[in-house]
C-alpha cells in the first residue's frame, strides 16, 4: 500500500485575512437585494457577537450560528439561483483577501505531489470555488 500526503488548509483566517461568510453578507448589501434579512441577520447574531467578545459565549457557541444562518439569505433558491453569490465572493469579495504566505505553502505542497484539502463551514459551492483561485 502506498502512502500519499494529505496537507488541510483552513480557509478563514489561515488562507484569507477576513471571514469569507462575510463575502456573501457584503454581496447582498452591495446588490441591494435581502435587505430585511441582512438586517434580521445582523440583530440576531450581534448580541452572540457581544458575549463572545466579553467571553461569557464560547467560540464555538457563537461562530456556528453565523455560519449556519448564511442560508438565510438563499432561501428559496435553486443552486443555479445562487452561482452568482458565489461568483461574487470568490471573484469580487476575495481579491487582494488571500494570504501570500499560505498559497505558497498550498503550491509547496502541490509541488511535492501531496493532496492539497481545504477545509471550511463555508457553504460547499463557494469552498469549490475558491479551490482554484487559492492556487495564484
Amino acid at each position: 500500500m502506498s502512502k500519499r500526503t494529505v496537507a488541510f488548509f483552513d480557509v478563514d483566517g489561515t488562507l484569507t485575512t477576513e471571514r469569507v461568510w462575510r463575502g456573501v453578507l457584503d454581496y447582498y448589501k452591495a446588490k441591494g437585494k435581502r435587505t430585511w434579512t441582512l438586517f434580521q441577520y445582523w440583530v440576531y447574531h450581534m448580541p452572540l457577537y457581544l458575549l463572545h467578545s466579553v467571553g461569557l459565549l464560547s467560540q464555538s457557541a457563537f461562530r456556528t450560528p453565523w455560519a449556519a444562518h448564511l442560508m438565510w439569505f438563499l432561501r428559496g433558491d435553486t443552486p443555479e439561483q445562487a452561482e452568482p453569490v458565489w461568483d461574487w465572493v470568490t471573484t469580487e469579495y476575495m481579491q487582494g483577501l488571500w494570504r501570500a504566505q499560505g498559497l505558497d505553502k498550498i503550491m509547496e505542497h502541490k509541488a511535492q505531489g501531496h493532496l492539497v484539502v481545504l477545509v471550511s463551514a463555508g457553504p460547499q459551492p463557494l469552498v469549490e470555488r475558491m479551490g482554484p483561485r487559492a492556487r495564484r
